[in-house]
């Protein structure tokens, strides 16, 4: 990896600085778009996990609102049924 590593790299707005010698500069772009591909690729999987995740939550909560509805229905109808 030469002279440098990802811990290295510093951001400043859009751009990414990396201090490297000029004999390992071309290894260095390499690495670092290999980085940048690996880096990618995890945030990517985190995003679909957290949105798989939000969705389970969110069908979790329909499943316990439509359950609470149909309870509420059913009391209500045993209610009706009753004569006094």
């Amino acid at each position: 990896m030469g002279d440098s590593n990802p811990q290295t790299l510093q951001f400043h707005g859009d751009l990414a600085l990396l201090r490297v010698k000029a004999s390992t500069a071309q290894q260095t772009i390499g690495h670092f778009k290999d980085w940048l591909r690996q880096v990618n690729e995890i945030y990517r999987d985190r995003l679909r996990r957290r949105a798989a995740e939000d969705q389970q939550r969110e069908a979790e909560r329909i499943r316990k609102e439509i359950q609470k509805a149909e309870e509420e229905a059913r009391v209500a109808e045993a209610l009706r049924k009753i004569t006094f």
